[in-house]
């Protein structure tokens, strides 16, 4: 065997391979790109697959977030309501048991030297549920002018 003008490419490289040399390198070499491109083409194949599971669970995430922030406007917005109707339901409460115990009161009958306290008692908790009414009614004109009804 020839070797080349430098040492290190003769070793690596000769320059008069035998042709059954040749044949062996070549089919190890052709063996070594079939496998290249296969193993390459699946890899192409995993990193497509990789990339369609990416996007579907983006937009997964995506429609999560949106119902998320959807859950937190309306939750937002009802907790408001409920912020504003908070006195207003106290107020009927209160006015309902004033009301109660006034007609319980007017039941009994008038004791001695009670003269129109039952009536006045009842007509004070009327007048407590009719402010109480209309302030639930006040929230409810002003949440309809913003949003536009």
């Amino acid at each position: 065997m020839t070797q080349a003008p430098y040492p290190s490419i003769g070793q690596v490289f000769p320059t008069k391979p035998e042709p059954s040399d040749l044949r062996k390198q070549y089919e190890h070499l052709r063996k070594a790109a079939i496998t290249v491109n296969r193993s390459r083409g699946q890899y192409i194949r995993q990193v497509k697959e990789r990339d369609v599971l990416i996007d579907q669970l983006q937009e997964e995430i995506s429609s999560y977030a949106n119902d998320a922030k959807l859950d937190y406007q309306e939750r937002a917005q009802l907790l408001g309501i409920l912020t504003k109707y908070r006195g207003v339901f106290s107020s009927l409460e209160k006015a309902g048991d004033e009301m109660v115990e006034g007609i319980n009161e007017y039941q009994k009958g008038p004791g001695t030297f009670q003269g129109a306290r039952p009536i006045q008692r009842l007509l004070a908790a009327c007048y407590a549920f009719m402010r109480a009414w209309k302030a639930a009614k006040d929230i409810h004109d002003i949440q309809q002018i913003e949003a536009g009804v």
